[in-house]
């Protein structure tokens, strides 16, 4: 007997982005068949690291914008950790001093999402580790790279820089930061440690089971790539992507990227091609101030 089914539209709202997906949904009770979930390791892993890059895409999304940063951070050989522990502590003596420099500035405490990344040898000895941070742009860039610094050595006048560090204006594309959530959950191979500042909010999700039918879900199937029979559905939001895949089970499933109308920079003519992320938000009073480090500063 075969269970009960209905179409779930699951809309997900982080920041000016809407994503949406839709799928078939079976009521499966106790008398039902349940629907097998057992996985190879390949396609769990896979799976796995596939909603890590949408997860963070999405949280990146409902805390940062243009005009916030990426702060990349190495280490010079001399200063390398050696342990995720260790390293860990350098970047929270790191964010206590960009929060410290923040306050003289009449700043709230930063808002970030940090990612500690590292390779590990045969041996298990661990290199290559470094940090890629998501903050937002109320401090000055050179100021941000200036506070990547290890403790003065005996005889030292200045504190030595730990390593490289380069902060870039973060470049949302059409569907938002999905190459940069990318670039972070890169290589299976890879460990990772995530944190984040407290108080970041989480995307909304709200589902409906009543929206759609089967019918329109497979004639939305094979409109999928013109986007304004999208745009007639949700019209506060412009189409950006949209993909489809036929599961042998559940049958059409789409996934569908939107973002606001009021948040586009581009006008009506051009919107659905290019990037929008090639206009920096200008905020003002950011310009740099230089302001002398207290010598017992972490």
């Amino acid at each position: 007997m075969i269970p009960r089914s209905f179409i779930r539209e699951k809309r997900i709202y982080c920041g000016s982005f809407l994503e949406v997906e839709i799928y078939r949904v079976y009521d499966i009770t106790k008398k039902g068949r349940k629907e097998k979930k057992q996985k190879s390791s390949l396609k769990m892993i896979q799976a796995n690291e596939k909603n890590a890059r949408k997860k963070l895409r999405r949280k990146i999304v409902a805390n940062f914008d243009k005009g916030d940063y990426v702060v990349h951070l190495t280490y010079a050989p001399e200063f390398l950790p050696e342990s995720p522990e260790e390293a860990e502590t350098i970047l929270t003596n790191y964010f206590r001093r960009i929060n410290n420099r923040r306050k003289k500035e009449g700043l709230p405490k930063m808002k970030y999402i940090a990612v500690t990344e590292w390779k590990e040898k045969d041996g298990g000895k661990m290199y290559r580790l470094h940090h890629h941070v998501i903050m937002d742009g109320a401090l000055c860039r050179d100021t941000i790279e200036e506070l990547w610094t290890a403790p003065r050595r005996k005889g030292e006048k200045v504190r030595p820089s730990l390593g490289y560090v380069n902060v870039n204006r973060l470049q949302p594309s059409e569907t938002g930061f999905t190459d940069l959530a990318n670039y972070l959950t890169k290589g299976i191979p890879n460990k990772r440690r995530w944190r984040a500042s407290q108080g970041l909010k989480e995307p909304v999700v709200k589902k409906s089971d009543y929206r759609w039918s089967g019918k329109k879900l497979n004639e939305m199937a094979a409109l999928v790539d013109v986007n304004t029979e999208w745009e007639k559905l949700y019209p506060e939001y412009w189409y950006s992507k949209a993909t489809t895949k036929l599961d042998e089970m559940r049958g059409w499933m789409i996934s569908v990227v939107m973002r606001k109308k009021e948040s586009d920079v581009r006008n009506a003519e051009n919107r659905h091609t290019g990037n929008i992320a090639r206009v920096e938000r200008i905020r003002p009073g950011q310009s740099c101030k230089r302001t002398k480090r207290k010598q017992d500063e972490p």
